[in-house]
């Protein structure tokens, strides 16, 4: 069994360990400060259990006008909805190269999940197609590469505090 295979074995157990049933009927949002210059779409992937596969199904998408400043995209889960893995597409525009996310925030009720240039690397992992500089709110992406398909991937971390939320 490799590590990763233990880790999400782990979660899973840890998972079916806490009383979700508590959890329903609250409503999860996700929202994301950031920056496009240019016009684009985010799509948030989002599964109810650590080992599942992320679906088409299980996907909202949003529109984004390109421009220079900020703007916040809010992605709302139906009630019965509690996510516990998610995956940030950064759009298909191949000539997007450089963005800013300056937060993300996934909260329920009071309790909530901010994610920022300081704590990012602990949260979400970039795939292949995207480079996270340093200390800052910046991703560039690389549209160099063969099937085009940047995001972000919610770590262990990220997936033990949203069993939490």
């Amino acid at each position: 069994m490799t590590r990763r295979q233990l880790m999400y074995l782990l979660i899973y157990i840890m998972m079916f360990s806490c009383n979700f049933s508590e959890k329903k009927g609250e409503k999860t949002t996700l929202k994301i400060n950031l920056e496009f210059r240019k016009d684009d779409k985010i799509q948030l992937f989002y599964t109810e259990h650590p080992l599942d596969n992320f679906v088409e199904k299980k996907s909202k998408t949003l529109n984004i006008k390109g421009q220079d400043g900020i703007q916040e995209l809010i992605f709302n889960f139906p009630e019965e909805i509690h996510p516990l893995k998610i995956r940030i597409d950064l759009g298909d525009n191949q000539s997007q190269n450089i963005i800013k996310i300056q937060t993300i925030v996934i909260s329920k009720d009071d309790e909530f999940i901010r994610i920022n240039s300081d704590n990012f690397s602990k949260y979400l992992l970039p795939n292949d197609y995207v480079v996270h500089i340093e200390s800052s709110s910046d991703f560039k992406l690389d549209a160099k590469k063969e099937n085009y398909d940047p995001y972000l991937l919610s770590t262990s971390l990220l997936i033990k505090e949203l069993i939490e939320l």
